[in-house]
């Protein structure tokens, strides 16, 4: 169904009715609810689109549960959006981080470690304006079990001062997707 949306001009589909199609998919789908969520992300219908992530994520398991919770968090961390909340937004992506894979899931590494590089980002602002020595330890420990599940996040990690035992606990902690932050 999203394909067909997304590929609707290439398919030579009236894009009405493929549209029709992923709102109906949407109804019981928390795959195609996170589909429609990003559309209406890209039309600046933010107050849909949250609805239906906090749907799928209530509903759903896994990767799409990962994506559902960080697209959520996303949106209250939209200073644009009316409903920004940035508290919401930090528990949103702590809940994405404590989602286990689902046996079907091949792109769980990626949702797993763009949440927690939103929460190191989150961590590095309330640094930047309240220095902690637990902001900077929790940024260090998100940067970790970004990098270990994505490669592309392992530049940002020489940013850090990290003992190497303490690095191979945190990647520990990120291989059997045991988030927990450290202070």
């Amino acid at each position: 169904m999203e394909r067909l949306y997304w590929q609707s001009d290439d398919l030579g589909v009236d894009k009405e009715k493929a549209r029709y199609w992923l709102v109906k998919a949407a109804e019981s789908n928390p795959k195609a609810m996170v589909s429609l969520a990003l559309k209406y992300c890209k039309e600046k219908r933010t107050d849909e689109a949250l609805a239906l992530c906090i749907k799928a994520g209530d509903m759903s398991c896994g990767q799409t549960k990962v994506e559902a919770d960080r697209l959520t968090a996303q949106i209250y961390g939209d200073m644009l959006f009316a409903g920004y909340d940035p508290e919401k937004q930090k528990a949103y992506l702590l809940k994405a981080l404590n989602v286990k894979p689902a046996p079907t899931d091949n792109g769980f590494d990626d949702e797993y470690a763009r949440a927690a590089s939103l929460l190191r980002a989150w961590f590095q602002l309330r640094n930047t304006n309240s220095p902690s020595e637990s902001n900077v330890k929790n940024v260090a420990y998100c940067a970790v079990i970004a990098a270990v599940l994505d490669r592309d996040c392992a530049d940002r990690l020489s940013e850090f001062a990290i003992r190497q035992s303490q690095f191979d606990a945190w990647a520990v902690d990120a291989r059997n997707y045991n988030f927990h932050l450290p202070c």
